[in-house]
């Protein structure tokens, strides 16, 4: 299967796609610290077309916030939605207090004003967002070499538009939750939300509670690996995705 490059301006801003295969439309979003490569394995599987009226929207990490605010303010354009492996910010920074925030020492940087957050990862990017590339990851050789080097040259170009999107986190995103919250606004679309398997480690949160407020109609799943759940367990990913779709 093979995937065209496109590109779109959008409010100024230039978007970059992959577009490949018939049917549905279904999108698919990447996370930080990655690209498009991130749905490598999953894309070609579920190889759908955009540019539809109506769109299942699927994303990992940050892109399933997006996502996330693509159904709650287009409930008539998102059929389906799927979340891999997040939290809505409201509820993320509701749960990082003491040494559970520990893991997420890189929301409260990047989440600091310009310019220190910008000249600390421009001076060691790819100490950076290796980090997150390697301790993130439980199953070997799920990102190889070159896709990791691929990764890092990409952090290296955008290190600028990582620091605001934390920063919204921070800021806008939350204005965005607390006021949804408060109009008691949910997702309309049937939702899927996939999370990796902790093991032993307690987590300060419970990701079906947290999701089940967000959409009513809710399907959830625990899969096995780290955190990067499209490539650590692309077959569970997209069986998952086909019943969801399917539905």
């Amino acid at each position: 299967m093979s995937f065209e490059r496109v590109t779109t301006t959008v409010h100024g801003t230039e978007l970059v796609a992959r577009v490949g295969g018939s049917g549905p439309g279904l999108l698919l979003l990447h996370g930080f610290p990655q690209t498009h490569e991130a749905w490598r394995h999953v894309a070609p599987e579920l190889a759908r077309s955009l540019g539809h009226e109506t769109v299942a929207v699927a994303g990992h990490d940050r892109g399933a916030l997006v996502a996330v605010l693509a159904a709650l303010d287009r409930p008539d354009a998102v059929t389906r939605l799927a979340v891999l492996d997040v939290l809505p910010a409201l509820d993320l920074w509701h749960s990082l207090h003491g040494t559970a925030g520990v893991f997420a020492f890189h929301l409260f940087l990047l989440a600091h004003p310009a310019p220190l957050p910008e000249t600390m990862l421009a001076a060691a990017p790819d100490a950076f967002f290796g980090h997150f590339l390697d301790t993130w990851t439980l199953v070997p050789d799920a990102i190889p070499a070159e896709v990791r080097a691929r990764y890092l040259a990409a952090g290296r170009r955008s290190i600028d538009a990582v620091r605001a999107d934390y920063r919204a986190s921070a800021g806008v995103d939350l204005e965005h939750d607390r006021a949804d919250r408060r109009a008691g606004r949910t997702v309309a679309a049937p939702t899927l939300a996939l999370w990796q398997d902790p093991g032993d480690a307690e987590l300060p949160f419970d990701p079906g509670a947290v999701w089940a407020c967000w959409a009513p109609d809710l399907t959830t799943g625990v899969v096995a690996g780290g955190h990067f759940l499209p490539e650590e367990a692309p077959e569970i990913v997209t069986e998952a995705l086909r019943r969801h779709l399917a539905r």
